[in-house]
């Protein structure tokens, strides 16, 4: 090791070659890089959602869970498929396998979509058909604003939505939600 820390001190002229080269590579590729302010993600999860009102969760289960998830087997693409059965509803959750190179998002969800459109036998008392939700960035809340304190004649209130109005007028804000207030 010393051997070649003395090579660079004696040698100082290519030392100082190397780092130029280097550091010139380096300031190149920066302008090569692909830069995005809103980068699109893909989360590569769908969820599958039915409400049956009045049912318990093992009638959940038997039938809307279990003939749904018999439809989506076939399908190529798809990771795992998580379940869960409640009572009134069913929640399919499945991840779409994106480690595999010849698999297309947007191909195993419409796949997805014939599959649940072929279940026949599902009880005719539920709600809707089952809503099919794609999991995206757009969603997801980059931030979560608390406004606090005492409510003194509805004042906080009127700030919250007066807040809200100034927040959705921004370019790029898709959605602004209140939660937790009261509208009286």
């Amino acid at each position: 090791m010393q051997a070649l820390i003395f090579f660079f001190i004696h040698n100082w002229r290519f030392s100082l070659t190397v780092s130029i080269v280097i550091g010139l590579t380096g300031v190149g590729s920066l302008f090569l890089l692909k830069r995005e302010s809103f980068p699109p993600v893909d989360f590569a999860k769908v969820t599958i959602t039915t409400t049956y009102p009045g049912s318990t969760s093992t009638e959940v289960e038997e039938k809307i869970t279990i003939p749904i998830e018999n439809e989506l087997r076939g399908i190529l693409g798809i990771k795992d498929i998580k379940s869960t059965s409640q009572n009134e509803q069913s929640k399919i959750e499945i991840r779409i396998d994106i480690n595999d190179p010849t698999v297309k998002s947007a191909e195993v969800i419409s796949d997805i979509q014939k599959a649940i459109d072929r279940v026949q036998n599902l009880p005719p008392d539920i709600l809707e058909r089952p809503r099919i939700l794609e999991i995206n960035a757009k969603e997801i809340p980059i931030l979560e604003l608390g406004v606090i304190g005492p409510n003194d004649q509805r004042k906080r209130d009127i700030l919250a939505r007066k807040l809200k109005s100034r927040i959705e007028d921004v370019d790029g804000v898709a959605n602004v939600r209140l939660v937790g207030y009261q509208n009286k």
